[in-house]
């Protein structure tokens, strides 16, 4: 029986199937929440002067941020809860009406959560909008997607080369926060539109900012140690999050299933996937709390490895964002080079 045969099987199929099923109608219950918002009359704008100044994240990592920065001083309300994925997030009423009344409203954005910027702007004219992947973009703080990807992204590459067509977020990756360096470039901005919204609490969130941004460097040279003996070891994870993590500690990444997060893979790139797993003699596929892992599960059957699960995104308790670094960096080695 041929490789492309034995992956013909009535569980991947099954599978991909489910998972294409799963992501019909978001695009419209979307449009349908922006309507509501547009004609809702949801409660005035908060003083710009009131404290705690009123904070939206989307993601976790972001919390955490701006609560270090902010401490007391903000209140930070988070619209993804830990385990769900901003690709296939569907904001309900209740967390549109959270964007309406904030001050700031804290984004990736770059294609991973613009729905949120949209909504605020609909929401309430006078948000705050920080979208930090945009930030870093204008100062020429991100490679491109290319650049990225180039000697850290290879059976990608390859596996795709026959593939229909490129899904990628666009031209930059949005996962930028698994990099600490560049955290800490998002952190003094956090600091600057604080400032600006809370000119009393300017002198706190200068303090604040540097402690947290020399926890931060801290943390990087901490990360390097932890990987020092890992370098070059490839990774297949669950989707391409990890492509900064790894290029900023000389990892690789061997392949990943999803090429584009909510989006089925087909069954030929499955294929092509398994061979190159079983050729390279990759032990592990890495899997993610924010998806289903059943693809990562019949991979690992099909190449005889085993599941680990990394989480690219944490609580966003205050402290998350240094654990979730630090657990990452210990699943690799333990998994790559133990």
């Amino acid at each position: 029986m041929s490789a492309g045969t034995a992956l013909r099987t009535p569980r991947i199929t099954d599978a991909l199937a489910r998972f294409g099923a799963s992501l019909l109608g978001r695009t419209v219950g979307l449009m349908a929440l922006s309507a509501l918002l547009a004609f809702g009359h949801w409660g005035s704008f908060a003083s710009a002067q009131n404290v705690p100044v009123e904070v939206v994240v989307t993601i976790p990592p972001l919390a955490d941020w701006v609560q270090q920065v902010g401490g007391e001083r903000v209140r930070v309300t988070t619209l993804l809860t830990p385990g769900t994925s901003p690709h296939t997030f569907e904001p309900s009423p209740a967390e549109m009406r959270k964007i309406s009344t904030a001050q700031l409203f804290v984004q990736v954005g770059l294609g991973l959560d613009d729905w949120g910027a949209r909504l605020a702007k609909v929401a309430n004219g006078k948000v705050r909008v920080l979208s930090l992947g945009e930030y870093l973009r204008e100062r020429k703080l991100l490679p491109d997607i290319d650049e990225l990807n180039s000697g850290t992204v290879e059976i990608l590459n390859h596996a795709h080369a026959s593939h229909e067509s490129d899904h990628t977020h666009g031209h930059y990756d949005p996962h930028f926060w698994l990099d600490p360096h560049l955290a800490q470039q998002c952190v003094e901005e956090i600091r600057n539109q604080l400032k600006t919204i809370d000119a009393t609490g300017v002198a706190e969130y200068d303090a604040n900012c540097q402690r947290y941004v020399s926890k931060l460097a801290t943390l990087d040279r901490e990360l390097r140690e932890e990987l020092r003996g890992c370098t070059g070891k490839g990774m297949v994870n669950y989707h391409n999050a990890f492509a900064y993590f790894a290029r900023r500690y000389g990892l690789r990444i061997a392949g990943v299933i999803e090429e584009y997060a909510g989006k089925t893979p087909s069954e030929r790139y499955l294929r092509e996937l398994t061979r190159e797993v079983k050729k390279r003699g990759v032990s592990v596929i890495f899997a993610e709390p924010q998806f289903n892992p059943r693809l990562a599960e019949i991979l690992a059957t099909e190449a005889g490895a085993r599941v680990e699960t990394l989480d690219p995104l944490g609580s966003g308790k205050p402290g998350s964002y240094e654990f979730t670094l630090r657990e990452l960096a210990r699943k690799i080695r333990q998994a790559l080079c133990p």
